[in-house]
């Protein structure tokens, strides 16, 4: 089911000739709305990296950080902005000041991440390079808040590595967890050398709380060579089942030992002492050994009845079955991250584009459904950068047809990027992300926070079924083309004949959409290798299909 899009033809951007990306579905996702009240109005004020996060209980909240002086009262650094809604992300409270110490402090406030224990406490947590009144110094730190009243009111700014003061490295990009109790992970990635009992290389460090985030413990690296490695280790996720057992995962380019490669590769690390101990760490992506693509962004999520699903960007070939572009890869995983199924390509088009699939999150409601959202080059009208997902109800196992996240990409011109997800477990599913995207002109082309939202996962789609590779038909042969179709398609599909990616003959203008059309193989198509079905929906030509694999044709005798 290698989907495409109506109008893939060449693009140039800059210097680099591109393909679209597909349109092949959507995924019930509304129309975008903006988050940060101030859209309109804040000019060149650039809003950036949001997170977003709820409480199955009917509040969401949402962090980004942003150069908006709010009218003058926080000055013009990046602080860490707020809002809330309590329907569901239909509407949002005005953007306010996280940071405590917005209208007096000169440092930047980076990648902010919220998330909650969904009994009350929030947790925000920030890179900064504001010194707190000469307490830290202006190296990288990390900082965090606490919420008791829905990200209402947040605690005065407090630091959250107990070596600030004294650290001399670059921390950066946090990530929080809780367990739905007391416990919570931060982790980040850090240049410092805890004392110089680790390199200036990046590792990952960690902080545990067993008390709702009052208190935390000193730190301590989650890579278990760090005293020793010389690679890169960053982009660390953390997960739970809430059942006791951790999964942590993140990228690096260090050859383990000259087992892996100096290639960046996925590696993970377990815990079920809620973070006090971890095993040593060891290559996830199967393909470690012998790829020689960047695998970089993995997160993890747990997704209910023991099933854990991880995916990636790579731009690995995975044996030449895709481009050397970046990709959205998967893997899963049913024993709490001791073993995961082998690497493959998230999306069915994998093979056939040539533009980049990045910095992809994957949530789930876990009740079976799952939702992996990510940013990409679309259509060729633009080739700005659009928000793709995907969904899947069998623990990552298989992932329906990548969408656009709405309707209205193929038109839009902004870019819209790093893309994040939240669900509450009752079916509401949010989008957040940052955007240049004016709409219509409304709110400028500067970064802004648009938000959009879904009640139901919903896909319209296609998927051939026959042939779909390695058939052998005959000519004057009768055979029968098989397809299924998902969603609002329409009475009617096309179906076209390709070879090699070009059109060779339309085998149907019109016919009926019920999964099965009777086909004699006409004798003047030439014999040979190569040939693939098209089916296209004829109420909407953006929705297709094309066969997975090639088939050949063969004279009659």
């Amino acid at each position: 089911m290698r989907h495409l899009s109506a109008s893939a033809l060449p693009l140039v951007l800059g210097s680099c000739l591109l393909l679209a990306q597909p349109a092949s579905a959507t995924l019930g996702f509304a129309e975008p709305a903006v988050l940060n009240s101030t859209a309109a109005s804040d000019a060149a004020a650039a809003d950036n990296t949001t997170d977003i996060a709820t409480d199955g209980d009917g509040h969401w909240v949402a962090v980004w950080s942003s150069f908006n002086s709010l009218g003058n009262t926080i000055g013009t650094d990046s602080d860490i902005l707020v809002a809330r809604s309590n329907d569901n992300g239909a509407t949002w409270t005005n953007a306010a000041p996280l940071n405590s110490n917005a209208d007096v402090d000169a440092g930047s406030d980076s990648n902010p991440v919220v998330s909650t224990d969904g009994a009350g406490v929030w947790i925000a947590a920030w890179a900064t390079t504001d010194d707190l009144e000469e307490t830290i110094g202006t190296d990288g730190d990390i900082l965090f808040a606490r919420s008791t009243d829905n990200g209402v009111t947040w605690s005065d700014v407090s630091v959250l590595h107990s070596n600030a003061d004294t650290d001399s490295g670059v921390d950066a990009m946090p990530r929080l967890v809780n367990d739905g109790g007391l416990n919570w992970i931060a982790s980040w990635q850090s240049t410092d050398t805890l004392g110089g009992s680790v390199g200036t290389d990046n590792d990952v460090f960690y902080v545990l709380s067993d008390d709702g985030g009052l208190n935390w413990t000193g730190v301590t690296t989650l890579n278990s060579n760090a005293s020793t490695d010389i690679g890169l280790d960053t982009n660390a996720t953390i997960a739970t089942d809430r059942a006791g057992n951790w999964v942590a995962v993140w990228e690096t380019n260090d050859p383990f030992g000259n087992t892996v490669g100096t290639d960046y590769d996925i590696f993970v690390a377990r815990s079920t002492n809620n973070g006090q101990s971890w095993t040593t760490m060891a290559p996830l992506n199967s393909n470690a050994t012998t790829d020689t693509g960047n695998d970089r962004a993995p997160s993890v999520e747990y997704g209910g009845a023991g099933e854990w699903a991880l995916i990636w960007h790579s731009n690995d070939t995975l044996g030449n079955t895709v481009g050397t572009d970046n990709d959205i890869f998967v893997a899963s995983s049913e024993d709490s991250g001791a073993t995961w199924s082998d690497v493959k390509a998230l999306d069915p088009n994998a093979g056939t584009d040539t533009v980049g699939d990045v910095n992809a999150t994957v949530r789930s409601d876990t009740a079976g459904n799952w939702l992996a959202v990510w940013h990409g080059l679309h259509t060729v009208a633009g080739g700005d950068y659009d928000v793709f997902a995907s969904s899947s109800s069998d623990g990552g196992a298989t992932w329906g047809l990548v969408a656009v996240l709405y309707e209205g990409a193929d038109s839009d011109v902004g870019n819209d990027i790093n893309a994040r997800a939240a669900t509450d477990g009752l079916g509401n599913w949010a989008v957040a992300w940052q955007s240049t995207n004016s709409l219509s002109g409304t709110i400028g082309s500067d970064n802004d926070i648009l938000i959009s939202t879904s009640s139901a996962l919903s896909v319209n789609g296609l998927t051939v079924i026959a042939p779909n590779g390695d058939e052998k038909w005959k000519h004057d042969s009768k055979r029968k083309i098989l397809w299924s179709s998902t969603g609002t398609i329409g009475a009617k599909v096309r179906l076209d004949l390709f070879r090699n990616g070009s059109f060779i003959t339309t085998i149907k203008t019109k016919t009926k959409n019920d999964g099965k059309q009777s086909w004699i193989l006409p004798s003047n198509i030439p014999a040979g290798t190569g040939y693939a079905i098209r089916v296209t929906a004829k109420q909407d030509a953006n929705i297709m299909d094309e066969s997975d694999g090639t088939f050949r044709i063969k004279p009659a005798n």
